[in-house]
Parts: structure tokens; C-alpha cells; sequence
């Protein structure tokens, strides 16, 4: 279901105006801003300035639809005209000043070099010796630098008037319960032994986690949301981000329900196990049967981290008469 609504924008260009404008079409209907359609990396194929004509608009309508994900489903532009020129000036100035300064010093130094060649009876030696010595004495008055710069710039102002069909939402009374997610329930062993036959713990962990998730969809207290399925909820919002739906079909995207609550479950034991005992006299064994389950569960904020309950529910199966039938 859409709403039309006619609101104003503006901005230093047409498509900056209309942008805004959208914007408070979308909080006049839903009361909240879509953000992150205007953000870096965000821009469109068409660019929309004065003169804009009709397939240019519908063009750039059609990628507000995609980046808002349907909330706004399209928009036309009533009217636009160029608002009073604003005055905008910037100033700069700088403002530095260093003292007077005296520098001292003095240099000197010396330096030997020699060579010595000898071949047969001939012998010849080569010395220089450097010297260098001065000294300085260089005072410096204060020194100061004062800038500054003033520019003035005239900068239009566009306002805009649209008329956009938003996308209202509105949530089935059941999202207004308190959302829970039952997670896979923990299992400390590999395998459990009922009777004479043993169960896989995955098996027996998706069995619970049913279970609980019955019990609490039929309290009508809770609003129990599924997570087994992700993998093919995650494949149809990827057909719909991909553009090959509708727009209306857009307006799904973003709609996925947040979980307040966490239920961990925690199998700590579970078994119906046989006792055999051999009788001597009659050579027979007698068996019976007994057992029974534990499950620890905590209930955490799925927003805090809070333990918000941790209880244990015991259970234990009726024990089964000792008999020699087998």
C-alpha cells in the first residue's frame, strides 16, 4: 500500500532539492529516515539539474526506488524554481611573530695529507697541510608575518516541489509480541541410547528446538522467528536486490524481523537405558528399562548480552517392570 504525499526541498542544486525532499516524504509517512541511499558511492546514472526532462526524472525515480528499497515507489516534480541568491564569505587569516635572536660562534680546524712514492733509488714525498679559522658573531631582529584574505561568493538555492508515492508500513500484530529465536539446542554427546537403539544428537537436537518453538507459537505470547531457513530467505533477497523484481516487491527488502530473545538450550542428559542382570537357576537374564532427560536453558537479550532466565527442567521416564521376555 502507498501514500501520496507533497512535500518542498531544497538544496544548492535541483537534484540535491529533490533528494531532500524525498527525504521528508518519507518521515511525513513512515516517521523514519531510509539512510545510506545518499551516501558515498551512491550516485545515480541520471543526473537531475534544471530542465530535466520526463525520462530523465522517471530514470532517476526508478534508482530511488532500488536505493530507498521501495519505500519511495515514484515521484514527480510539481515545480522548481531558483530561490534568492545567498551571500557566503570565508575568512582566513594568520598571525605569526618570533623574537630577536643572537647567534655566536666560532671554527677551527686543521687538516694533514702526505704521500710517499719510492721506485728503485728514486724517491719522491708530497705534503699539504689546511687551515681554516673564523668565527661569527650575526644578531637578528623581531620578526612578524600578519595575513589575511576575505572571499565573498553568491551561491543559488533551488526549491523544489514533489509529489512522491511512499510505501507504508505497516506491521501484522503479531510482530508487536516480544520476538524469540530458539537456537540448536547444545548436546554433550555424539549419540544417546533409547532402549536398544541409539539416536544421533543432531537428531535429537532438532527435536527440541521444534518442540520449543511449538510451545512457544502456541502460548500466543511470543512471536517466534525461524533461522533454519536463512540460507533460502537470503537467496530470494538477493533475486530482489538483484533489480529482477517489481518495485512493489522491493518494498520486502529491510522488512526482516530483529530478535529480542535467545532461547540457548543445553541437553545435559538424555537416555532410556537397559539394566541386565543374569539368574543363575534359570539361566535367563532379567532386564528392565529406566531413565529419563535434562535440559538446561538460558534466555539471553539479544541486544545487551543479558541473562535474562536460566532454568532446568528435569524429566524422568517411568521405569519398566524387570521381566525375562526380552
Amino acid at each position: 500500500k502507498t501514500q501520496q504525499v507533497v512535500t518542498t526541498g531544497t538544496g544548492p542544486t535541483v537534484q540535491t532539492a529533490v533528494d531532500n525532499a524525498l527525504q521528508l516524504a518519507i518521515e511525513e509517512v513512515n516517521g523514519t529516515r531510509v539512510g545510506g541511499w545518499l551516501g558515498p558511492g551512491a550516485q545515480p546514472a541520471v543526473q537531475l539539474s534544471e530542465g530535466a526532462t520526463p525520462d530523465q526524472i522517471q530514470a532517476y525515480a526508478h534508482w530511488v526506488a532500488s536505493r530507498t528499497h521501495g519505500a519511495v515507489e515514484s515521484f514527480r516534480i510539481i515545480s522548481q524554481k531558483r530561490r534568492a541568491l545567498s551571500k557566503v564569505t570565508t575568512e582566513q587569516s594568520l598571525r605569526t611573530a618570533q623574537g630577536p635572536s643572537h647567534d655566536i660562534g666560532a671554527v677551527n680546524a686543521s687538516e694533514e695529507a702526505g704521500a710517499r712514492a719510492e721506485a728503485g733509488s728514486d724517491l719522491a714525498e708530497v705534503g699539504e697541510r689546511g687551515v681554516v679559522r673564523g668565527h661569527w658573531n650575526k644578531a637578528t631582529g623581531a620578526q612578524s608575518l600578519d595575513y589575511s584574505s576575505k572571499q565573498t561568493e553568491l551561491k543559488a538555492n533551488w526549491e523544489v516541489k514533489i509529489a512522491a508515492e511512499v510505501t507504508t508500513y505497516h506491521e501484522a500484530p503479531s510482530a508487536k509480541r516480544t520476538r524469540v529465536v530458539v537456537a540448536l539446542p547444545d548436546t554433550q554427546a555424539t549419540q544417546y541410547q533409547v532402549g536398544q537403539h541409539e539416536v544421533a544428537a543432531s537428531d535429537l537436537a532438532r527435536q527440541i528446538r521444534q518442540s520449543l518453538e511449538n510451545a512457544l507459537t502456541q502460548s500466543h505470547r511470543f512471536t517466534v522467528l525461524d533461522q533454519q531457513d536463512n540460507a533460502d530467505i537470503d537467496q530470494e533477497m538477493a533475486v530482489i536486490r538483484s533489480g529482477q523484481a517489481t518495485v512493489a516487491d522491493t518494498a520486502r527488502l529491510g522488512q526482516r524481523l530483529a530478535t529480542d530473545l535467545i532461547v540457548v538450550p543445553t541437553v545435559v542428559q538424555f537416555g532410556y537405558r537397559p539394566h541386565v542382570r543374569h539368574l543363575i537357576v534359570s539361566g535367563r537374564d532379567l532386564v528392565w528399562y529406566t531413565g529419563g532427560g535434562q535440559v538446561d536453558l538460558r534466555v539471553v537479550n539479544a541486544t545487551t548480552g543479558q541473562l535474562v532466565l536460566s532454568q532446568s527442567f528435569r524429566n524422568a521416564l517411568p521405569s519398566t517392570a524387570p521381566t525375562t521376555l526380552g
